[in-house]
């Protein structure tokens, strides 16, 4: 990993505001009247009803009465967890005509036997929809669950985080939320996260903190011509009229995260921050994710960074079996891609 010591100018856009929540969180965004979620909605939901029955049901055609009546049906718990994906269900059914009538709380635990929604429409609309609903609650009931246990697990203090390791994108990360979680980034331009591949790819890794690059596509050229699209100076100070179109995306962005590997990335970090004006530290946008670290390491990096001010996020091979020793005193968030990838989508059935 190379860590790039940017110019102060550079640096102060990306102080914009300073936040009082957790970075991390985006959750609120994630809601029917929000165009992107919508989007993603019927994404995964409409279009995978659509595709169901767009060659029709033959046996409910072949089965049922041309004039199907009204019926009642129940979506029923065959096993315990975490009840998600009430809006997404109800704004499925009401697209088909089908109206829910009474429904427990999403967020709420269920035991066995549980009745989770009951519903009232006609017998064909309930039936042809069966299996979209049902994969639809049972997966963010799955993922709320799995959310739930491993959350439980952690202080107050330390929030579990999805990571963008999911099937249903937006709709996985709502259910992590239900379940007590957080969203960490919804999409590459949402948050900005400094991986070694980035590095790596970068002709700025000239500005390593212990050794200079042999990047090939580095050269003064190249450099100068990064710095004006910065809105740098040759000196490092002074804003262009260049840097205008990166100003805007830094300041959209919620958090900048860099990622490091070892201790000795955390200790060339710590030196890189020295570098970075008060202003950017209290603003609570910059983050560390401490990558495949051992708890022992965890403790060591916290150490070093603790008197940084910034967020610090614990990744890499965490369960339920070893979150608890993660759990360290000034870790502020553990990301976890076994929420989303491992939980199994839980027991219901549709009866009437």
């Amino acid at each position: 990993m190379c860590l790039v010591i940017f110019s102060t100018r550079v640096l102060r856009y990306t102080a914009f505001v300073i936040l009082n929540e957790m970075i991390f969180d985006a959750s609120s965004s994630l809601n029917l009247k929000n165009a992107t979620y919508l989007k993603a909605v019927k994404q995964h939901v409409w279009q995978t009803y659509r595709a169901d029955i767009e060659g029709g049901d033959v046996t409910t055609e072949l089965f049922l009465p041309k004039k199907c009546p009204d019926i009642r049906a129940e979506i029923v718990a065959n096993e315990p967890g975490v009840f998600a994906g009430f809006p997404e269900a109800k704004w499925l059914l009401k697209k088909i005509g089908v109206s829910i009538t009474k429904h427990i709380k999403e967020g709420r635990l269920f035991k066995k036997g549980d009745i989770l929604l009951v519903l009232h429409g006609r017998a064909d609309r309930i039936l042809k929809a069966e299996r979209t609903l049902l994969n639809l609650l049972q997966r963010m009931s799955g993922i709320a669950t799995a959310t739930q246990k491993m959350a439980s697990h952690l202080p107050k203090t330390i929030k579990l985080l999805a990571t963008r390791k999911t099937f249903w994108g937006l709709l996985d990360k709502r259910a992590v939320y239900v379940g007590g979680g957080a969203t960490h980034r919804l999409n590459l331009s949402d948050a900005a996260m400094i991986k070694d591949n980035h590095w790596m790819l970068s002709p700025l890794c000239h500005f390593m903190l212990d050794t200079e690059s042999t990047h090939p596509s580095y050269n003064d050229s190249n450099l100068s011509r990064f710095r004006i699209k910065c809105g740098m100076t040759k000196g490092g100070a002074g804003v262009t009229r260049g840097g205008i179109g990166i100003t805007n995306k830094l300041k959209k962005l919620r958090f900048i995260e860099f990622e490091m590997d070892n201790l000795s990335q955390v200790r060339q970090f710590v030196e890189f921050y020295s570098h970075v004006p008060a202003f950017l530290r209290s603003s609570k946008k910059v983050a560390i994710m401490l990558d495949n670290f051992s708890p022992t390491d965890v403790k060591k990096a916290v150490k070093l960074l603790k008197l940084l001010g910034i967020w610090i996020e614990v990744s890499g091979g965490i369960t339920l079996q070893n979150i608890k020793s993660y759990a360290i005193r000034g870790v502020d968030a553990i990301s976890s891609g076994a929420i989303t990838t491992k939980a199994p989508a839980l027991d219901l059935s549709l009866q009437t």
